[in-house]
């Protein structure tokens, strides 16, 4: 099992990369979520878009 970890002293590189990886695949998933979530926000608010527009 520790085999799996150290992969012949590079792991740190490889578990390091795949952890990068996974980071930015999270962070596709979820910023088109919240940015939907901040327009449907401002959409149903008159008032908040009128204030931008100043």
């Amino acid at each position: 099992m520790s085999g799996l970890f150290e992969m012949g002293g590079y792991g740190i590189y490889v578990w390091g990369s795949i952890g990068c990886a996974l980071a930015v695949f999270a962070w596709n998933l979820a910023a088109p979520a919240l940015q939907r979530r901040e327009l449907m926000q401002r959409l149903a608010d008159p008032e908040a878009m009128e204030n931008d527009e100043a």
